[in-house]
């Protein structure tokens, strides 16, 4: 299948593509005009997330994806680069 983990915790639309958070496979996100799926899941580089147990995504006026995480904190993808950064852990 396309998701990472069967425990599905918040879907979020944004910008043609919906962002399918887990609660332990990290984000599936799926353009929904080409059909291609990309993920995004937990590491020490610098486009990993903090943590793959995700709970909650938003967005906020200036288009950036916020990423509430289990233990792992707040992170924060800029829209117009892609850079992560992590608030609080």
């Amino acid at each position: 299948g396309v998701l990472p983990f069967d425990n599905v915790s918040s879907l979020f639309i944004a910008n043609h593509e919906l962002w399918i958070a887990t609660e332990g496979g990290g984000i599936a996100i799926r353009n929904m005009q080409q059909g291609k799926v990309r993920y995004l899941t937990a590491g020490k580089g610098q486009h990993d997330l903090s943590s793959d147990a995700v709970y909650a995504l938003a967005t906020d006026n200036e288009g950036r994806m916020w990423i509430g995480a289990h233990k792992g904190g707040c992170n924060v993808i800029s829209s117009s680069d892609g850079r992560f950064v992590t608030i609080a852990n």
